[in-house]
Formats: C-alpha cells, structure tokens, sequence
C-alpha cells in the first residue's frame, strides 16, 4: 500500500482525533512512530506528527490491513 491509497479525509479526521483524545506520546508509541523533525499537522490547537496520522489513518480507512508502520511508507510517484 502507498500513500495515495489513502483518500478517506474522516479517516484522517478519525486519527487526528485519537491522537488528541490519548496524546501525543501514547499516540505515538501505539503506533510505532518516533516524534516527527520536519513535518506537523496542525489540527485545532495541537500539533500532530504528520507521518504518524497517516499511517494511522490507513488502519482507520482500510480496516482489514491495518495501519501503516514506519518502515511501509511509500509515496507513489505520479507523472
């Protein structure tokens, strides 16, 4: 699976709000993800680390697959 697999903006949603909901740290050891150096998402008043809400909000989108660990991101090149 790659990123643009990934075309559910309430799965995005659904993961921005777990994130709030348990914060950041059990956020991202649920999810195997280290704190983001570069990329945040701002979502309200929070900041949420952009790789990990995107590897959670596959899990919300394609249930049968599950999330995205950090060693399976792939961006699709489009031409």
């Amino acid at each position: 699976m790659a990123l643009i697999d990934l075309t559910d903006k309430n799965a995005v949603i659904s993961a921005l709000d777990e994130f709030v909901e348990i914060g950041r740290d059990a956020f991202l050891k649920k999810y195997g993800f280290g704190k983001s150096r570069e990329y945040l998402v701002r979502y309200g008043e929070h900041l949420c680390d952009s790789k990990a809400i995107l590897g959670a909000a596959h899990g919300y989108q394609h249930e049968q697959l599950g999330p995205l660990s950090h060693d399976e991101f792939r961006v699709a090149k489009k031409y």
